[in-house]
């Protein structure tokens, strides 16, 4: 083809694509250059018409792994994420009920700084009384102790303690 040809070619004008990035056939003019389709009543001619193209199947092939690579990307992100939250539920409630434990723990060493409430404890816990006054221990049948204090005066005893000991021990031995 000499050279001119060419050139002229060159600066016709490009054909036009239809829908499917095919040329439609059309000239510039707008006339077709193609004999138009005619439908085939033949079943297999109908499959073949409806099949996809290979262009098609690559960009569905190529989604469907783009989804599958984003589903194994995503997926031990969204656990941890997951495992994570889980984690910091069960930490705020630990720090809440640790938070009522310290208030508990402030209010009782309040309640421990007071002398008179450390007196009652020393009588009720320890058995301590105060000089000049006297504990009783009354056990009931039920097995429940009460304790009283009366004020009385000081008792000197003529024995010494250790005698004392043993006549308590004797008299719980007679008792019996």
């Amino acid at each position: 083809m000499p050279r001119d040809a060419r050139s002229t070619a060159r600066n016709r004008p490009a054909a036009r694509k239809g829908p499917a990035g095919r040329p439609s056939g059309r000239s510039a003019s707008g006339a077709s250059s193609r004999p138009p389709r005619r439908s085939s009543s033949t079943p297999a001619a109908a499959g073949r018409a409806r099949a996809r193209s290979p262009r098609s199947m690559r960009r569905m092939t190529v989604l469907g792994v783009l989804l599958v690579f984003l589903a194994v990307l995503i997926t031990p992100t969204l656990r941890s994420y997951l495992a994570q939250r889980s984690q910091l539920s069960d930490l705020q409630q630990q720090v809440a009920s640790q938070q009522k434990s310290v208030g508990d723990l402030r209010a009782q060493k309040d309640r421990w700084s007071d002398p008179a409430y450390v007196r009652q404890q020393a009588q009720s816990r320890l058995g301590f009384v105060k000089p000049g006054q006297t504990l009783k221990v009354i056990v009931d049948p039920n097995g429940t102790v009460r304790s009283t204090t009366t004020d009385s005066g000081i008792r000197k005893s003529s024995q010494p303690w250790y005698g004392q000991v043993w006549q308590s021990v004797v008299q719980t031995g007679a008792k019996k």
